[in-house]
């Protein structure tokens, strides 16, 4: 064949080929870098979200309650969709329109969660002049046309269990604490609290079913007893710097008139308060009660305008609100002492008891309980082979169900199926007296049940949610919940998440785009987790010898070894096994930068006049520096939770710091005994 004849065949075969090879690949290319794209928006929409929810949560004394947090749910919702609209704006989509590629946006909270997707709303409420409050029955039979987004009904984390002898239905949350309904043995049973191991041997709390008021604070201690060694846990004195306001009502010169006026005087620069957390509220012991007599001096009628003559407070938006008489005698019973030694005897009596509380209601609670929860046994829902049996009636019909959830192909082309269930150790999963099965530890049956629980109830709703999401949007695509991940699951049923879920949009070659981001909040007031304490040195802070500029000056007077660590740190075990060191364990949103303005005022010569320029500064309520090897990178680190909660003293061949263990524990309980409980009025039991 001549030369001539192979380049004619290469010209009209080869030279096509290579084409359309050549097209198909920037096609798969451009296809590859669209779907990353909208990965790193969904993710960075989902992480705005969450952001919007921590700033929400943190700077509001009522996170909590159930309408304060459909509020900061919606503003997070609210976020979401701005920070999406924006991230997709080359799209040409609007805010509303992307809501068509968002089946659901799920939002799991301490004891629950929300699901933000579309419904059909057919009936109004009539908002004319002279029909104001009539309910308006609408007459379309087009679904699109009533459609509407918001949450649907909070859904609690609840299974129920049936037997032979027993018919109860729990309530989850994200920890031990478990709200109980039902009968056993035809008794009625109902009440809420934290489940632990409260075997006698494990544990003793000192005027244990005593009423709480007939404790004196010197009492209130716990001794907790595991594996051989033994931690006490007594009431602590806490402390941080706050920024404060202190309003006045003063007696000042207006021209030629005279009158009072009310002013607010910033403190000028933050201060170190102890404290007492009383039902999320930090009372605090002024020590600079005096600071302000300049204000009180300058005129016999210059009064502070909540002072009742008892230097305790609590802050309402940073300004001073002191505490009434009756207050003040609520507190001092909390704590267990009378109202003189509260105010006169700081150091020996103002100390926070939450940490005591909740080892002495825990502990009441799980002995009440057990008689019924022991009874409860799992083994008739798996099979021989660890599977579990569908057909079940002792639990829950959800908890059994298998879902086919279909990925999209480039994902898992063979398909997959719904989260499997663990195979208990025992499964008596509330018989804390079966072995390694201590409710506080993550590898008990318990947990892994608790997480099983709320993870297939999430699955259920979501299964329902987005496969209905056809109904609302017909179009050639199918909408299916994606596969979730067994590390994002964990991540759901332990911490208070945001997960969103985007499919439909097209994203080239005839694909469609499906998939999902999860992001944890790790820094809420709504939830102690146990990787959330820290500890450091206990080192008071309130020293007269860093002068006016206290803040400044301790903070240098650190060291640098002076930081906050992770309990499990291998350095700061060993820092503290070598030398005695005093420490005490704090959250870690109590090491969040804290924002205040310096303006502050003055009277000179019965005038209010401006003492500082409008100076925005940065603190934080615990100043020490940040533990890097152990907090930031995570390599430092050799002890778990499990380890110190456990009381094991050696640790593959490490010791673990028995300070450190009390510190940590002490704080985790404290903060679990101060945090709200939305089902904690259910408390009849017999």
């Amino acid at each position: 064949m001549k030369l001539q004849h192979l380049g004619v065949i290469f010209v009209i075969i080869i030279m096509p080929i290579v084409m359309c090879i050549s097209e198909y690949t920037k096609t798969l290319v451009k296809v590859s870098n669209t779907q990353s794209n909208y990965d790193s928006i969904l993710m960075n929409s989902t992480y705005d979200a969450v952001r919007a929810y921590q700033l929400n949560t943190l700077n509001n004394s009522y996170a909590s309650v159930s309408q304060s947090r459909v509020r900061d749910v919606k503003a997070s919702v609210n976020s979401f969709f701005n920070s999406l609209a924006s991230g997709l704006e080359q799209t040409g989509y609007t805010k509303e329109e992307l809501k068509e590629y968002i089946p659901a946006l799920l939002f799991t909270l301490y004891d629950g969660y929300y699901i933000y997707t579309p419904y059909s709303n057919i009936v109004t409420v009539d908002k004319s002049a002279n029909k104001r409050g009539n309910v308006k029955f609408s007459t379309d039979s087009s679904v699109n046309s009533n459609v509407e987004f918001d949450l649907k009904p909070y859904s609690y984390y609840s299974c129920k269990y049936h037997g032979q002898n027993y018919d109860i239905v729990i309530n989850y949350t994200l920890d031990n604490y478990i709200s109980v309904m039902g009968t056993y043995n035809d008794n009625y049973i109902t009440g809420s609290g934290y489940y632990i191991d409260a075997s006698e041997n494990d544990i003793e709390v000192n005027g244990e079913n005593a009423n709480d008021k007939d404790v004196s604070l010197n009492d209130k201690w716990v001794k907790i007893k595991k594996n051989g060694n033994e931690t006490i846990i007594r009431p602590e004195q806490l402390g941080e710097y706050i920024s404060t306001t202190e309003s006045y009502r003063v007696w000042v010169n207006k021209g030629k008139h005279e009158g009072f006026q009310t002013i607010r005087v910033k403190s000028k620069e933050p201060k170190y308060y102890n404290y007492i957390n009383y039902n999320e509220v930090k009372y605090y012991y002024d020590d600079y009660y005096n600071e302000y007599d300049d204000v009180i001096n300058a005129n016999s009628k210059n009064t502070r305008v909540s002072d009742q003559g008892i230097p305790i407070f609590y802050l309402d938006n940073n300004l001073k609100t002191y505490i009434s008489p009756d207050m003040l005698n609520t507190l001092a019973n909390y704590v267990g002492c009378n109202s003189s030694e509260l105010v006169n005897d700081k150091n020996s009596y103002f100390k926070d008891v939450n940490n005591y509380y909740y080892y002495k209601h825990a502990i009441e609670f799980s002995k009440r309980v057990y008689p019924a929860l022991s009874m409860i046994d799992l083994s008739s829902i798996f099979n021989s082979d660890g599977s579990i049996v569908s057909d079940s009636d002792s639990i829950s019909d959800y908890f059994t169900q298998v879902y086919n959830i279909t990925p999209s192909p480039e994902d898992n082309p063979e398909g997959n199926t719904s989260y499997i269930i663990n195979n208990y150790e025992t499964k008596k999963i509330f018989d804390y007296n079966q072995e390694n099965n201590d409710p506080e530890l993550e590898i008990s049956s318990f947990n892994q049940h608790r997480i099983d629980v709320i993870t297939k109830s999430i699955e259920s709703n979501l299964v329902s949610t987005i496969g209905g999401f056809n109904a609302y949007y017909s179009s050639s695509y199918q909408y299916d919940m994606p596969t979730l991940s067994a590390i994002d699951w964990n991540k759901i049923a332990n911490n208070v998440t945001v997960v969103a879920f985007m499919q439909g949009l097209t994203i080239g070659n005839y694909k469609f785009y499906n998939n999902y981001s999860a992001v944890a909040n790790t820094k809420n007031k709504e939830y102690v987790s146990k990787n959330s304490i820290y500890v450091e040195d206990n080192i008071q802070l309130n020293n007269p010898s860093f002068g006016n500029n206290e803040y400044q000056n301790f903070y240098k007077s650190l060291s640098k070894t002076e930081a906050y660590h992770n309990p499990g740190c291998k350095e700061y075990n060993n820092a503290v096994n070598s030398s005695y060191r005093n420490v005490i364990g704090y959250r870690n949103i109590d090491y969040e930068i804290q924002t205040f303005s310096n303006k502050y005022y003055t009277l000179q010569n019965n005038t209010v006049v401006n003492g500082s320029d409008d100076d925005v500064r940065n603190y934080t309520l615990q100043p020490q520096t940040i533990g890097y090897e152990c907090i930031v990178s995570l390599n430092g680190n050799e002890f778990t939770a499990d380890d110190l909660i456990s009381l094991r003293k050696d640790v593959n061949g490490k010791t673990v710091n028995e300070e450190i263990r009390r510190a940590y524990i002490s704080a985790l309980a404290r903060e679990k005994g101060a945090s709200y409980k939305g089902l904690s009025n259910l408390n009849y039991l017999n």
